[in-house]
């Protein structure tokens, strides 16, 4: 198991424990530790002082869509301190087309946080989730360049005609399936508060994804780099287990969203599941 393995293997193994925690004894445990899962709405209201001083405002995502740029202009520099003694199992046009897929959906969500987004002015995250989604970024394109065979000196080169492949193809229509959904759902929870007098209204969203789960944007958001994963082959285990990381991080995120939907709104619909239609 490589570095990165180990790294997403960790973060799931704490997501797996929240997890059960939250099916355990969610009610029982610290708000300090329960805001390490819960985000926005949420959060406690009546959270205390202590564990404020803990919490950032939700809108600071904005920078962290900034930290890709930087590491994505700095992707060739990078190459220089990997290991080339491993041995490396992925195809030089899947690496270079994954970076470009992740470089696509970075400057997308960017745009949507600056333009369409509008984010509760009450609505909190953890300083550790914060701190995570900066790391993450980085993280995330870092794993992709980790097992490519262009890091080793008899490795393959890039291309133009390797592009065009089955599961390249395949994996690139995925993408902007999951990457359309996405936004149109980003941008009917940004519409719920047009023309409201304040931003820390909610409302129960409808269209699209939202007619079948509470957080269609959460379930896009899995397919979209599940499509990666998808152009780079079973091979490339850290990626998988990245992905692991991400579906149950946003699972629990989507179950919590559910429940506090139904308990909000009493006439939210009751077959709108959390987050995979007719299932969770």
């Amino acid at each position: 198991m490589d570095g990165f393995a180990l790294i997403w293997g960790c973060l799931l193994a704490i997501v797996l424990a929240q997890v059960l925690a939250y099916i355990l004894c969610h009610h029982r445990l610290p708000l300090f530790i329960r805001a390490t899962y819960e985000w926005g709405k949420l959060l406690d209201e009546n959270t205390s002082a202590f564990n404020r001083k803990w919490l950032v405002p939700k809108s600071c995502n904005k920078q962290q869509k900034f930290l890709c740029y930087q590491i994505i202009i700095q992707v060739k520099e990078v190459f220089g301190y990997l290991d080339s003694a491993n041995y490396y199992t992925i195809k030089t046009s899947s690496i270079i087309l994954s970076l470009v897929l992740l470089s696509l959906q970075t400057f997308r969500r960017l745009y949507e946080c600056l333009f369409i987004s509008k984010f509760s002015q009450s609505a909190q995250m953890h300083l550790g989730h914060y701190l995570l989604g900066g790391m993450f970024y980085i993280l995330v394109n870092l794993t992709i360049i980790s097992d490519g065979s262009f890091l080793t000196s008899d490795g393959d080169t890039f291309r133009l005609k390797d592009l065009s492949t089955a599961t390249n193809i395949i994996g690139v229509c995925i993408f902007c399936w999951g990457s359309l959904h996405q936004h149109r759902c980003h941008n009917i929870l940004a519409q719920l508060r047009v023309g409201s007098s304040s931003h820390n209204n909610y409302g129960v969203p409808r269209g699209d994804w939202f007619n079948y789960v509470s957080c269609p944007h959460y379930l896009s958001e899995i397919i979209i780099y599940f499509s990666i994963g998808f152009i780079l082959s079973l091979d490339h285990q850290s990626w998988w287990l990245l992905l692991a990381f991400i579906t149950t991080m946003l699972s629990l995120g989507a179950v919590q969203t559910n429940q506090w939907y139904y308990q909000n709104f009493s006439n939210y619909p009751e077959d709108r599941r959390a987050i995979i239609p007719f299932l969770l």
